[in-house]
Protein backbone atom coordinates (compact mmCIF):
# COMPACT_ATOMS: atom_id res chain seq x y z
CA UNK A 1 0.00 0.00 0.00
CA UNK A 2 3.02 2.19 0.72
CA UNK A 3 4.60 1.87 -2.54
CA UNK A 4 1.39 2.98 -4.33
CA UNK A 5 0.38 6.16 -2.20
CA UNK A 6 4.25 6.89 -3.59
CA UNK A 7 3.53 6.13 -6.64
CA UNK A 8 0.21 8.22 -6.29
CA UNK A 9 2.36 11.36 -5.06
CA UNK A 10 4.77 10.98 -7.87
CA UNK A 11 2.34 10.36 -10.31
CA UNK A 12 1.02 13.85 -9.40
CA UNK A 13 3.83 15.90 -8.90
CA UNK A 14 4.55 15.03 -12.52
CA UNK A 15 1.35 16.30 -13.78
CA UNK A 16 1.50 19.73 -13.38
CA UNK A 17 5.45 19.97 -14.89
CA UNK A 18 3.84 17.67 -17.90
CA UNK A 19 1.32 20.10 -18.29
CA UNK A 20 3.57 22.71 -17.83
CA UNK A 21 5.52 21.32 -20.75
CA UNK A 22 2.67 21.11 -23.06
CA UNK A 23 1.88 24.70 -22.31
CA UNK A 24 5.00 26.16 -23.86
CA UNK A 25 4.55 27.48 -27.00
CA UNK A 26 5.99 25.72 -30.18
CA UNK A 27 7.89 27.53 -32.71
CA UNK A 28 6.41 28.58 -36.23
CA UNK A 29 6.25 25.47 -38.67
CA UNK A 30 4.89 25.35 -41.96
CA UNK A 31 1.79 23.81 -41.54
CA UNK A 32 0.66 26.93 -39.16
CA UNK A 33 2.05 29.14 -41.68
CA UNK A 34 0.16 27.81 -44.45
CA UNK A 35 -2.79 27.81 -42.64
CA UNK A 36 -2.63 31.40 -41.71
CA UNK A 37 -2.10 32.52 -45.36
CA UNK A 38 -4.75 30.50 -46.48
CA UNK A 39 -6.90 32.06 -44.28
CA UNK A 40 -5.78 35.62 -45.54
CA UNK A 41 -6.68 34.16 -49.42
CA UNK A 42 -9.96 32.92 -48.60
CA UNK A 43 -10.80 36.77 -47.47
CA UNK A 44 -9.61 38.40 -50.14
CA UNK A 45 -11.92 35.83 -52.25
CA UNK A 46 -14.77 36.64 -49.92
CA UNK A 47 -14.19 40.35 -50.30
CA UNK A 48 -13.50 39.86 -54.05
CA UNK A 49 -10.54 42.13 -53.82
CA UNK A 50 -9.21 42.93 -57.41
CA UNK A 51 -5.55 42.41 -58.56
CA UNK A 52 -3.58 45.38 -58.98
CA UNK A 53 0.02 45.85 -60.59
CA UNK A 54 1.90 47.96 -57.76
CA UNK A 55 5.42 49.15 -57.13
CA UNK A 56 5.48 45.69 -55.14
CA UNK A 57 3.91 43.62 -57.68
CA UNK A 58 0.80 42.46 -57.77
CA UNK A 59 -1.00 43.19 -54.97
CA UNK A 60 -4.83 42.84 -53.47
CA UNK A 61 -5.61 45.32 -51.09
CA UNK A 62 -8.39 45.14 -48.43
CA UNK A 63 -9.48 46.64 -45.42
CA UNK A 64 -6.56 46.43 -42.81
CA UNK A 65 -4.60 43.74 -45.31
CA UNK A 66 -2.95 43.31 -48.31
CA UNK A 67 -2.37 39.79 -49.98
CA UNK A 68 1.25 39.81 -53.13
CA UNK A 69 0.01 37.09 -55.21
CA UNK A 70 1.70 35.18 -57.78
CA UNK A 71 -0.44 35.73 -60.87
CA UNK A 72 -3.71 37.58 -61.03
CA UNK A 73 -5.79 34.96 -60.63
CA UNK A 74 -7.49 35.08 -57.09
CA UNK A 75 -8.48 31.16 -55.92
CA UNK A 76 -7.94 29.32 -53.17
CA UNK A 77 -4.80 27.49 -55.33
CA UNK A 78 -3.43 31.04 -55.81
CA UNK A 79 0.61 30.99 -54.56
CA UNK A 80 0.84 34.11 -52.18
CA UNK A 81 4.40 35.80 -52.36
CA UNK A 82 3.50 37.93 -49.56
CA UNK A 83 0.91 39.37 -47.20
CA UNK A 84 0.89 42.27 -44.61
CA UNK A 85 -1.93 42.89 -41.88
CA UNK A 86 -2.09 46.48 -41.11
CA UNK A 87 -3.40 49.24 -38.38
CA UNK A 88 -6.86 49.54 -40.14
CA UNK A 89 -6.87 45.80 -38.85
CA UNK A 90 -7.53 46.67 -35.47
CA UNK A 91 -11.47 47.77 -37.08
CA UNK A 92 -11.43 44.42 -39.03
CA UNK A 93 -13.27 41.51 -36.75
CA UNK A 94 -10.93 38.31 -36.67
CA UNK A 95 -8.43 39.90 -38.99
CA UNK A 96 -5.04 38.45 -36.84
CA UNK A 97 -2.11 37.16 -37.52
CA UNK A 98 -1.03 33.91 -36.24
CA UNK A 99 -1.69 32.96 -32.45
CA UNK A 100 -4.47 35.85 -32.64
CA UNK A 101 -1.42 38.53 -33.02
CA UNK A 102 -2.57 41.34 -33.61
CA UNK A 103 -1.36 45.39 -34.93
CA UNK A 104 -0.68 47.70 -31.38
CA UNK A 105 -0.06 44.51 -29.47
CA UNK A 106 2.78 45.01 -27.41
CA UNK A 107 5.91 43.10 -28.52
CA UNK A 108 6.66 41.08 -25.17
CA UNK A 109 3.14 39.50 -26.07
CA UNK A 110 4.26 38.31 -29.34
CA UNK A 111 7.22 37.17 -27.72
CA UNK A 112 5.34 34.93 -24.87
CA UNK A 113 3.46 33.36 -27.81
CA UNK A 114 6.36 31.34 -29.15
CA UNK A 115 9.08 29.79 -27.85
CA UNK A 116 12.17 31.80 -25.90
CA UNK A 117 15.53 30.09 -25.03
CA UNK A 118 17.33 33.87 -24.15
CA UNK A 119 14.76 35.43 -22.11
CA UNK A 120 17.36 38.36 -21.46
CA UNK A 121 17.65 38.63 -25.37
CA UNK A 122 21.87 38.46 -24.98
CA UNK A 123 23.45 38.85 -28.14
CA UNK A 124 24.48 42.17 -30.22
CA UNK A 125 23.47 45.83 -29.99
CA UNK A 126 21.16 45.17 -33.29
CA UNK A 127 19.91 41.44 -33.03
CA UNK A 128 19.57 38.38 -30.58
CA UNK A 129 18.33 34.56 -30.94
CA UNK A 130 15.20 33.49 -29.57
CA UNK A 131 15.10 30.01 -30.81
CA UNK A 132 17.26 27.83 -33.23
CA UNK A 133 15.83 24.17 -33.68
CA UNK A 134 16.52 21.53 -36.12
CA UNK A 135 19.52 20.73 -38.50
CA UNK A 136 19.46 19.92 -42.30
CA UNK A 137 18.22 17.90 -44.36
CA UNK A 138 15.33 18.57 -42.00
CA UNK A 139 13.71 21.74 -41.79
CA UNK A 140 15.58 24.47 -39.30
CA UNK A 141 13.11 26.52 -37.55
CA UNK A 142 14.35 30.14 -36.07
CA UNK A 143 13.59 33.26 -34.02
CA UNK A 144 15.09 36.36 -33.91
CA UNK A 145 14.45 40.02 -32.85
CA UNK A 146 16.43 42.94 -34.70
CA UNK A 147 16.83 46.12 -32.38
CA UNK A 148 18.38 49.51 -32.26
CA UNK A 149 19.62 49.33 -28.00
CA UNK A 150 16.76 48.07 -26.21
CA UNK A 151 14.52 49.13 -29.30
CA UNK A 152 12.67 46.06 -30.81
CA UNK A 153 12.25 47.14 -34.42
CA UNK A 154 11.52 43.79 -35.64
CA UNK A 155 10.67 40.33 -34.49
CA UNK A 156 10.98 37.57 -36.85
CA UNK A 157 9.94 33.44 -36.69
CA UNK A 158 11.33 31.63 -40.14
CA UNK A 159 11.44 28.09 -41.03
CA UNK A 160 14.25 27.28 -43.30
CA UNK A 161 13.09 23.76 -45.82
CA UNK A 162 16.02 22.66 -47.68
CA UNK A 163 15.62 21.38 -51.19
CA UNK A 164 18.32 19.51 -53.55
CA UNK A 165 20.23 22.96 -54.35
CA UNK A 166 18.61 25.34 -52.24
CA UNK A 167 16.74 26.56 -49.26
CA UNK A 168 13.32 27.57 -49.22
CA UNK A 169 13.05 30.33 -47.13
CA UNK A 170 9.47 31.45 -45.72
CA UNK A 171 7.99 33.39 -42.48
CA UNK A 172 6.52 35.95 -40.47
CA UNK A 173 7.92 39.73 -39.64
CA UNK A 174 6.38 41.38 -36.69
CA UNK A 175 7.09 45.16 -36.82
CA UNK A 176 7.47 47.37 -34.04
CA UNK A 177 7.84 50.65 -32.90
CA UNK A 178 7.83 52.32 -29.12
CA UNK A 179 7.43 48.43 -27.99
CA UNK A 180 4.24 47.79 -30.03
CA UNK A 181 3.02 45.88 -33.33
CA UNK A 182 2.59 48.21 -36.28
CA UNK A 183 2.58 45.60 -39.12
CA UNK A 184 2.55 41.67 -39.28
CA UNK A 185 3.95 40.46 -42.93
CA UNK A 186 4.07 37.24 -44.23
CA UNK A 187 7.44 36.04 -46.73
CA UNK A 188 7.04 33.44 -48.77
CA UNK A 189 8.89 31.80 -51.32
CA UNK A 190 12.37 32.97 -50.72
CA UNK A 191 14.78 30.75 -52.70
CA UNK A 192 18.19 30.83 -51.27
CA UNK A 193 21.27 28.89 -51.99
CA UNK A 194 22.52 26.05 -50.08
CA UNK A 195 25.84 27.61 -48.84
CA UNK A 196 23.94 31.00 -47.69
CA UNK A 197 21.52 29.35 -46.04
CA UNK A 198 23.92 27.35 -44.36
CA UNK A 199 25.88 30.52 -43.56
CA UNK A 200 23.27 32.19 -42.20
CA UNK A 201 22.56 30.02 -39.73
CA UNK A 202 26.13 29.26 -38.75
CA UNK A 203 25.76 32.94 -38.04
CA UNK A 204 22.40 32.60 -35.84
CA UNK A 205 24.54 29.85 -33.87
CA UNK A 206 27.07 32.42 -33.59
CA UNK A 207 25.19 35.21 -32.20
CA UNK A 208 23.55 32.65 -29.51
CA UNK A 209 26.93 32.83 -28.09
CA UNK A 210 27.67 36.38 -27.96
CA UNK A 211 26.86 38.04 -24.37
CA UNK A 212 27.80 41.81 -25.30
CA UNK A 213 24.40 43.01 -24.90
CA UNK A 214 20.85 42.17 -23.19
CA UNK A 215 17.63 43.96 -22.76
CA UNK A 216 17.19 45.54 -19.31
CA UNK A 217 14.49 43.98 -17.30
CA UNK A 218 11.37 46.58 -16.72
CA UNK A 219 8.80 43.97 -15.13
CA UNK A 220 10.40 43.67 -12.17
CA UNK A 221 13.67 46.76 -12.68
CA UNK A 222 15.51 47.62 -9.45
CA UNK A 223 16.75 51.00 -8.10
CA UNK A 224 20.13 52.97 -9.90
CA UNK A 225 23.02 50.80 -8.88
CA UNK A 226 26.60 51.79 -9.20
CA UNK A 227 27.16 49.56 -12.37
CA UNK A 228 24.02 51.81 -14.11
CA UNK A 229 26.62 54.99 -14.23
CA UNK A 230 27.82 54.85 -17.43
CA UNK A 231 27.11 56.16 -21.37
CA UNK A 232 28.48 55.20 -24.47
CA UNK A 233 30.32 52.42 -23.50
CA UNK A 234 32.22 54.48 -20.37
CA UNK A 235 32.48 53.98 -16.51
CA UNK A 236 31.53 57.79 -15.45
CA UNK A 237 33.40 57.29 -12.43
CA UNK A 238 36.64 56.00 -13.72
CA UNK A 239 36.49 58.37 -16.84
CA UNK A 240 39.90 60.36 -17.29
CA UNK A 241 40.38 62.90 -20.56
CA UNK A 242 42.93 60.31 -22.08
CA UNK A 243 39.99 57.60 -22.38
CA UNK A 244 37.71 60.46 -23.44
CA UNK A 245 39.84 61.17 -26.28
CA UNK A 246 40.52 57.59 -27.19
CA UNK A 247 37.08 56.93 -27.64
CA UNK A 248 35.51 60.20 -28.93
CA UNK A 249 38.25 61.77 -30.54
CA UNK A 250 40.02 65.30 -30.56
CA UNK A 251 37.24 67.56 -28.48
CA UNK A 252 35.55 70.54 -30.61
CA UNK A 253 36.57 73.22 -27.49
CA UNK A 254 37.64 73.35 -24.00
CA UNK A 255 37.19 76.28 -21.03
CA UNK A 256 39.23 76.29 -18.59
CA UNK A 257 38.62 78.00 -15.01
CA UNK A 258 39.84 77.58 -11.51
CA UNK A 259 38.11 76.93 -8.49
CA UNK A 260 38.57 78.66 -5.20
CA UNK A 261 40.39 76.05 -3.88
CA UNK A 262 43.31 76.10 -6.71
CA UNK A 263 42.04 73.41 -8.50
CA UNK A 264 41.35 73.85 -12.41
CA UNK A 265 38.61 72.93 -14.14
CA UNK A 266 38.32 71.91 -17.43
CA UNK A 267 35.31 71.64 -19.60
CA UNK A 268 35.62 69.49 -22.28
CA UNK A 269 33.40 69.77 -25.55
CA UNK A 270 32.85 66.96 -28.10
CA UNK A 271 29.57 66.81 -30.45
CA UNK A 272 27.76 64.31 -28.27
CA UNK A 273 28.67 65.25 -24.77
CA UNK A 274 30.17 67.85 -22.57
CA UNK A 275 32.69 66.44 -19.49
CA UNK A 276 34.00 68.61 -16.67
CA UNK A 277 37.48 67.22 -15.50
CA UNK A 278 38.77 68.38 -12.30
CA UNK A 279 42.97 68.82 -12.10
CA UNK A 280 44.73 70.18 -8.85
CA UNK A 281 46.74 73.48 -8.63
CA UNK A 282 49.66 71.23 -9.70
CA UNK A 283 48.24 69.95 -12.93
CA UNK A 284 47.58 65.75 -11.84
CA UNK A 285 44.17 64.87 -12.69
CA UNK A 286 41.92 63.99 -10.16
CA UNK A 287 38.63 63.08 -11.29
CA UNK A 288 35.32 63.89 -14.30
CA UNK A 289 33.41 66.00 -11.96
CA UNK A 290 30.25 66.14 -14.54
CA UNK A 291 28.84 64.69 -17.92
CA UNK A 292 26.25 65.76 -20.18
CA UNK A 293 24.82 63.96 -22.62
CA UNK A 294 23.15 65.31 -25.27
CA UNK A 295 23.53 63.44 -28.52
CA UNK A 296 23.16 59.77 -29.71
CA UNK A 297 24.99 57.83 -26.96
CA UNK A 298 23.65 54.69 -25.05
CA UNK A 299 23.11 55.78 -21.23
CA UNK A 300 22.17 53.74 -18.25
CA UNK A 301 20.05 50.17 -19.02
CA UNK A 302 20.22 51.78 -22.38
CA UNK A 303 18.29 54.98 -22.05
CA UNK A 304 18.68 57.01 -25.85
CA UNK A 305 17.42 60.90 -26.20
CA UNK A 306 14.32 60.56 -27.75
CA UNK A 307 12.60 57.71 -25.56
CA UNK A 308 9.53 58.64 -24.00
CA UNK A 309 9.28 59.83 -20.19
CA UNK A 310 7.65 56.39 -19.17
CA UNK A 311 10.19 54.09 -21.55
CA UNK A 312 12.23 56.13 -19.44
CA UNK A 313 11.01 55.35 -15.99
CA UNK A 314 9.83 51.59 -16.63
CA UNK A 315 13.74 51.18 -16.63
CA UNK A 316 14.21 51.93 -13.21
CA UNK A 317 12.30 50.67 -9.97
CA UNK A 318 9.35 52.79 -9.23
CA UNK A 319 6.63 52.51 -6.06
CA UNK A 320 4.96 55.62 -6.22
CA UNK A 321 1.33 54.97 -6.83
CA UNK A 322 1.00 58.41 -9.22
CA UNK A 323 2.89 60.39 -11.92
CA UNK A 324 0.01 63.63 -11.77
CA UNK A 325 1.50 65.56 -9.02
CA UNK A 326 4.88 68.15 -9.08
CA UNK A 327 7.09 65.93 -7.36
CA UNK A 328 6.84 62.40 -7.57
CA UNK A 329 9.13 60.22 -4.81
CA UNK A 330 9.76 57.26 -6.79
CA UNK A 331 11.58 55.89 -3.62
CA UNK A 332 13.97 56.68 -0.74
CA UNK A 333 14.11 60.02 0.52
CA UNK A 334 15.27 63.14 -1.08
CA UNK A 335 16.21 64.16 2.06
CA UNK A 336 18.29 61.87 3.05
CA UNK A 337 21.15 62.14 -0.06
CA UNK A 338 23.04 59.51 2.10
CA UNK A 339 20.63 56.77 0.90
CA UNK A 340 19.53 56.36 -2.93
CA UNK A 341 16.57 57.93 -3.94
CA UNK A 342 14.57 58.68 -7.33
CA UNK A 343 12.23 61.48 -7.96
CA UNK A 344 10.43 63.01 -10.44
CA UNK A 345 9.99 66.99 -11.22
CA UNK A 346 7.08 67.99 -13.42
CA UNK A 347 6.15 71.19 -14.45
CA UNK A 348 4.42 72.44 -17.73
CA UNK A 349 5.85 70.46 -20.61
CA UNK A 350 9.04 69.91 -18.92
CA UNK A 351 10.18 67.28 -16.51
CA UNK A 352 13.69 66.44 -14.88
CA UNK A 353 14.34 62.69 -13.40
CA UNK A 354 17.33 62.44 -10.36
CA UNK A 355 18.68 59.19 -9.12
CA UNK A 356 21.01 59.66 -6.29
CA UNK A 357 23.22 57.01 -5.72
CA UNK A 358 25.16 57.05 -2.38
CA UNK A 359 29.13 56.51 -2.85
CA UNK A 360 30.56 56.26 0.09
CA UNK A 361 31.04 60.08 1.23
CA UNK A 362 29.50 61.36 -1.50
CA UNK A 363 27.27 60.69 -4.18
CA UNK A 364 26.84 60.45 -7.78
CA UNK A 365 23.28 62.19 -9.33
CA UNK A 366 21.87 60.86 -12.75
CA UNK A 367 19.57 63.69 -14.26
CA UNK A 368 17.24 63.21 -16.90
CA UNK A 369 16.25 66.33 -19.07
CA UNK A 370 12.26 65.79 -21.14
CA UNK A 371 10.38 67.96 -22.91
CA UNK A 372 6.69 67.36 -23.51
CA UNK A 373 8.05 64.20 -22.36
CA UNK A 374 10.77 63.35 -24.29
CA UNK A 375 14.35 62.68 -22.93
CA UNK A 376 16.38 65.50 -24.24
CA UNK A 377 19.34 65.42 -22.29
CA UNK A 378 21.58 62.98 -19.59
CA UNK A 379 23.93 63.44 -17.24
CA UNK A 380 25.80 62.50 -14.44
CA UNK A 381 27.10 64.89 -11.46
CA UNK A 382 29.13 64.11 -8.29
CA UNK A 383 27.95 65.81 -5.13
Amino acid sequence: MKKLLVFILVLALMIPAAAENSAAPKPLEVEELNAWTQSLLERAISDKLQVLDTPEGLQAHGRGYSVFPASRDLSPDTLLLGAVIDGESIGVQGLTGPRVSLVTQAVEAILAAFPNDNPSLMGSEEAAVLYLRGAFPQPVLTGMVYRDGQNITLVEFAIFTPNTHSVDRSGIHFTAQDGFITAIRYFGAESVPMAEATQHLNDLAALQEEKAYFSFDTSNPSQMQREDLVFGGLDFLDLDPITAVGVFGEPVATETAEDSNGDRIEIVQWEPLNITFIYDKDGNFLRAQQATVHGMLEGPRGLRLGEGMLKVLYRFFNESETLNTAQVALYGDTENTREPYGVLLQDEGTGTLHYSVPMGEGSVLFSCLFLDEELVEMSFTRQ
